[in-house]
């Protein structure tokens, strides 16, 4: 045989598989989307309190968050900041939250909403300015048992509503009387 006549050797075939790392960041990202799901469909299952007086299921009839409010309409809010538009109005929510029971209550602006004419609307950043027009700002804190906190939050809502409500959509659920002053 000659060198152009030489057989080839042979070896057997051989299934490609995938490179161990690979699957292993597959198998995360199947994980992950998984705890994701879990987690989101466990916020959609815990509603939280809107208005009046309510209970959560589960919880001792002796723990309670009271919050008080006042809500002042401090008008078109196109006076206040000149970069918002024309049409929205500033509500300012005065609170008095005061913790009957629980080891603590996280108190965050972003938890709370205000719900006008069924819609709730996240706090505006006008909140800041609060100290100007001589309230005391909603800050971040934990109300321990016992304890009380006073603050105020800005929302931007539209002109000429007809009704407001508040809403706390906090980590935990908790048992909150609302009691608009």
């Amino acid at each position: 045989m000659t060198a152009a006549q030489t057989p080839s050797p042979s070896f057997p075939a051989v299934p490609m598989k995938k490179p161990f790392f690979k699957r292993k960041v597959v198998l995360l990202g199947i994980v992950l989307l998984v705890i994701m799901i879990a987690v989101v469909a466990s916020a959609a299952n815990n509603p939280s309190t809107i208005s009046g007086t309510s209970k959560s299921p589960g919880t001792s009839q002796n723990k309670a968050m009271k919050i008080s409010y006042t809500a002042v309409n401090l008008g078109d809010a196109s006076q206040w900041d000149p970069s918002i538009a024309p049409g929205s109005a500033f509500l300012v929510v005065n609170m008095t939250i005061h913790n009957q029971g629980y080891d603590t209550f996280s108190v965050n602006p972003l938890y709370f909403k205000a719900v006008v004419d069924n819609v709730a609307y996240s706090y505006s950043t006008y909140s800041y300015k609060l100290g100007d027009e001589g309230y005391t700002r909603l800050g971040v804190a934990s109300v321990l048992d016992g304890g009380t906190i006073t603050g105020a939050l800005a929302f931007e809502v539209p002109q000429g509503y007809s009704q407001v409500s508040m809403q706390y959509q906090g980590l935990r659920t908790y048992s909150i009387d609302w009691i608009r002053a």
